[in-house]
């Protein structure tokens, strides 16, 4: 990766989250109050479905565009032309039309109509010019850049809003905050073209990935659900504001004369306490991502919420609060440069980045919806109880632990080079080499054998009957497979013992007896009898086979 790659993500990147944490975290649910409330408000509910469509609007146009950019890599470029400079557009129109709830309300939804296309373009080309080990930290800068712009947009907006009047909509911070960020967005979209003129796409896989395939694997929806978990919990904590300031008796927390003696209120505090930590741990965050893996900064991640929610449940204090929302904000710095990103790249073969990013986009704004929805109209009204909220946060947490228990670190990515089947005396029927770049001088017949010798060796000397099912060498595995009735073995060379290469070759080996086994009786040593299951190869492994392994 060059420095022009490296500028190509940072931007939409950075332009991406400066709108989602506007859009989605910080000012979402103000927005959808303002409409709620507005004088001329069509009727009542109104801003409840208004928030149901933007949720569906989003994760269709994610599937749909993650869905078109693996088929169409060359509109890569067009979508994210096109997602920043719709984005920029109506973020601008919200003080335009912020007098009429209709125009408004419309503007909203063309507004996370081209952000939805952005969310996912910008991902796919992050997940298209990186390599597994620099995606952390690569990501991370863009996280910073974006929380430093967002930081300094909260306290303009803050000053501006000082004197908020009910009746002016103008005086909403917000009403500065987003457009601003268009001005920012269209800056940006121009920069980006100009950077983008000699972008070069990437070929799609020989073996095309159905989405059956991508949500069917178990790493995906252990980590779709841990990322639907930890969002929604955010979203929890988002709808709880206003118990949080009734509990500590505050509505107002900490002046700052250096910023002009400005009050901040408890969901402002909050978010620039969060972003504070997630601006001091990202870059280090990234960093280890890179080196020690995704999966382990992801279980901290979620250990950091605990001890957050535990802080601020045992102790009922302005300092409590402040440990608390710190502490998110460095789970969170955890959570960006894997989960938000890099994750989805490592798992995705070349023609799934689109889909696999728009999974992990899908998650995080259905996360995020469902949790506001239930501490909003569920856990606050009814119940009205903190200590209770904080409890739900605690065991919500502790179940989006438990799928990672299931699954490997995406960092290595999944790598596997041979594929052989072997019949019982020995002899090779089989040979698959997924990595086409790599010469594999080896005697197929010698490996084959030996690894059946190992086999009649072990049984001879334990004295039992068994079948060889893994070996391994330095950091590698060779893998088998036995079909006990016919005694036809799958072999394959990987980096890792890994529970979705192990299902996946018991379904190739499997289907290879179906195809072949008729015709062992009398076969005469010619394999390419066996030539077609090239294509079962192919079908089988084609969706494990990550990006990395491939050549642009």
């Amino acid at each position: 990766m060059n420095v022009k790659q490296f500028f190509l993500i940072i931007i939409p990147s950075t332009f991406t989250w400066c709108l989602a944490a506007t859009l989605l975290l910080i000012y979402s649910f103000d927005i959808l109050d303002y409409v709620e409330q507005s004088e001329d408000n069509p009727f009542m509910g109104f801003g409840i479905i208004i928030l149901g469509i933007l949720l569906l609007l989003a994760i269709f146009v994610l599937y749909f565009t993650g869905h078109y950019l693996d088929s169409h890599p060359e509109f890569l470029k067009k979508g994210i032309m096109i997602g920043m400079l719709g984005a920029s557009i109506t973020s601008i129109l919200f003080i335009v039309f912020i007098n009429s709830t209709i125009l408004f309300s419309l503007s909203l939804v063309g507004l996370v109509f081209f952000f939805a296309i952005l969310l996912t373009s910008s991902g796919t080309l992050f997940a298209g010019l990186t390599d597994s080990t620099s995606r952390g930290k690569t990501y991370s800068t863009a996280i910073f850049v974006f929380i430093f712009v967002v930081l300094v947009s909260i306290v303009v907006g803050n000053e501006f809003s000082s004197n908020y009047s009910s009746s002016d909509p103008l005086s909403n911070s917000w009403v500065v905050i987003i457009p601003g960020i268009g001005v920012l967005g269209l800056i940006l979209t121009a920069i980006f073209y100009l950077l983008s003129r000699d972008l070069k796409y990437w070929i799609p896989d020989a073996w095309p990935t159905k989405f059956r395939k991508i949500v069917g694997r178990r790493s995906v929806q252990a980590y779709f659900s841990t990322h639907f978990l930890l969002y929604c919990m955010l979203g929890i904590s988002i709808a709880i504001f206003p118990l949080i300031g009734s509990v500590l008796n505050i509505t107002e927390i900490f002046k700052f004369p250096a910023l002009g003696e400005q009050i901040f209120t408890v969901d402002k505090l909050f978010w620039i306490l969060v972003l504070i930590g997630d601006l001091i741990l990202v870059i280090p965050a990234g960093i280890l991502a890179d080196k020690i893996g995704r999966k382990n900064l992801i279980v901290l991640a979620i250990y950091g919420i605990v001890f957050s929610a535990m802080i601020l449940g045992l102790e009922h204090s302005e300092a409590s609060f402040i440990i608390s929302a710190l502490t998110i904000g460095f789970s969170f710095a955890l959570i960006h440069p894997t989960l938000d990103s890099s994750l989805w790249a490592d798992l995705s073969p070349r023609d799934g980045l689109g889909r696999y990013y728009a999974l992990g986009f899908i998650s995080l704004a259905f996360g995020l919806g469902a949790g506001y929805g239930v501490g909003h109209w569920l856990l606050v009204p009814l119940l009205g109880d903190l200590d209770f909220v904080i409890y739900v946060l605690i065991i919500l947490a502790i179940f989006a632990a438990f799928p990672l228990f299931w699954t490997t670190d995406s960092y290595e990515p999944l790598d596997f080079t041979l594929l052989m089947v072997i019949e019982e005396g020995g002899l090779p029927l089989f040979d698959y080499v997924f990595k086409q770049k790599v010469d594999t001088n080896i005697e197929l017949t010698l490996l084959s054998g030996a690894l059946t010798a190992v086999s009649s060796f072990m049984n001879e000397m334990m004295k039992e009957k068994g079948d060889l099912n893994l070996v391994r060498h330095g950091k590698h595995f060779i893998i088998t497979d036995k079909d006990n009735k016919t005694g036809i073995s799958a072999v394959i060379f990987s980096n890792k013992h890994d529970p979705e290469l192990k299902k996946a070759l018991h379904d190739f080996q499997k289907r290879f007896c179906e195809e072949y086994c008729q015709y062992l009786a009398t076969w005469n040593g010619a394999r390419s009898v066996f030539d077609g299951a090239v294509d079962i190869a192919e079908e089988v492994f084609g969706h494990l086979s990550p990006s990395t392994n491939l050549d642009v």
